[in-house]
C-alpha cells in the first residue's frame, strides 16, 4: 500500500520542505474585493503584508472547496496512493475540515483518514512532519495517526500580535476584547485551547511580550520540535529563534513567516513561537 499525507495552507510548512518529504498541501483562499488567491501559491507572506495595509479592500479568507479537496486526492490516486492521512486546521476556526470530510465520502477506492489537529499554523506543521517521519520509518496509516495526534496532543503556541483589530475584523474575536486591548495599550498574546483562539496574557511592549510567550512555551523543553512564525518582523523572529535555542541547544528551531491567510486575522508584527514537548 501507498500512503500519502495532505495538509493545508495554514500548517506554515514551506513548499520546499513539502516537496522533500512528499507531503501534499492544499491552499486555502483569500480574497481582496473581487480578486480570490491562493494562500501561499498565488501571493507571497511579503506581497500580503504590503497590500494589507494598502488595499483599500480589506481581506477574506476561506476555506478549500469540497470540489478542491477531490481534485487533490483524485491525483494522488492516480499517482498510485491506496491511503491517504489529511490533517488540517482546527475544525472550530475553519471549515477545512469538513471540506475534506465531505471529499473524502465521495471517494471508495481509497482508505481516507482526516485528523482534526485542534491547532492552527506550526504546531499543525510539526504534527504533519511528525506523520511524515513515521510514514519514512515505516510505519502504517494506523501507526501514523497515532503518533500525529500524540505529537498535536504535546504541542502549544503563543502569538502576540500588534492590535486585536484584525481579528475583530475577521470575526475571530468579540469586539468587547478587542476595545479592551486597544483601550489600554497593551501587546496581545493569543494561544490556542480546546481548537479556539483565546487570550493566553497581555504586555506593554514585545520585548516582554517575547520573554512572556519564551517562559511559557518554555515549560514544554526539551522540545521535539519548535519554532518561530512572524508578520513582517524577522529581526524579531530572529531573536525568539536564538532564544529558544538558549532553552534547547538541541533544537534547531523553524523559523518562517506567518501565511497570508493566517496574517488577515493576526495583521502585521506579529510574532510566534511554538514547541512540541519530547516525549
Amino acid at each position: 500500500m501507498t500512503l500519502a499525507i495532505v495538509t493545508d495552507s495554514t500548517s506554515n510548512i514551506s513548499q520546499a520542505m513539502a516537496d522533500d518529504l512528499g507531503i501534499t498541501i492544499i491552499p486555502l483562499n483569500l480574497t481582496f474585493g473581487e480578486e480570490t488567491l491562493l494562500d501561499m501559491q498565488d501571493i507571497t507572506p511579503e506581497a500580503f503584508f504590503k497590500r494589507l495595509t494598502t488595499d483599500p479592500n480589506h481581506p477574506t479568507t476561506s476555506q478549500p472547496s469540497v470540489g478542491s479537496f477531490l481534485e487533490v486526492y483524485n491525483k494522488l490516486i492516480e499517482n498510485g496512493a491506496t491511503e491517504i492521512l489529511s490533517i488540517h486546521i482546527s475544525k472550530k476556526v475553519s471549515g477545512t475540515n469538513e471540506s475534506a470530510t465531505q471529499a473524502a465520502a465521495q471517494i471508495s477506492n481509497c482508505k481516507i483518514e482526516i485528523i482534526d489537529s485542534a491547532t492552527v499554523s506550526l504546531p499543525l506543521g510539526f504534527g504533519v512532519l511528525e506523520a511524515a517521519e513515521a510514514l519514512k520509518n515505516g510505519k502504517n496509516l494506523e501507526e501514523i495517526k497515532i503518533v500525529t495526534e500524540d505529537a498535536l496532543s504535546r504541542s502549544n503556541i503563543f502569538l502576540s500580535i500588534d492590535t486585536l483589530d484584525y481579528l475583530i475584523r475577521g470575526g475571530r474575536m468579540s469586539k468587547a476584547k478587542g476595545f479592551i486591548g486597544s483601550k489600554l495599550n497593551v501587546k496581545p498574546i493569543l494561544t490556542v485551547e480546546d481548537g479556539l483562539v483565546g487570550q493566553g496574557g497581555k504586555t506593554r511592549n514585545y520585548k516582554k511580550s517575547i520573554d512572556l510567550m519564551l517562559s511559557k512555551i518554555s515549560e514544554l523543553a526539551p522540545f521535539a520540535y519548535a519554532g518561530v512564525i512572524h508578520s513582517d518582523a524577522p529581526e524579531l523572529a530572529a531573536e525568539a529563534a536564538e532564544a529558544l535555542k538558549a532553552i534547547d541547544s538541541n533544537i534547531n528551531p523553524l523559523v518562517t513567516p506567518l501565511t497570508p491567510v493566517l496574517g488577515v486575522h493576526a495583521g502585521p508584527g506579529a510574532i510566534g513561537i511554538a514547541a512540541v514537548s519530547a516525549k
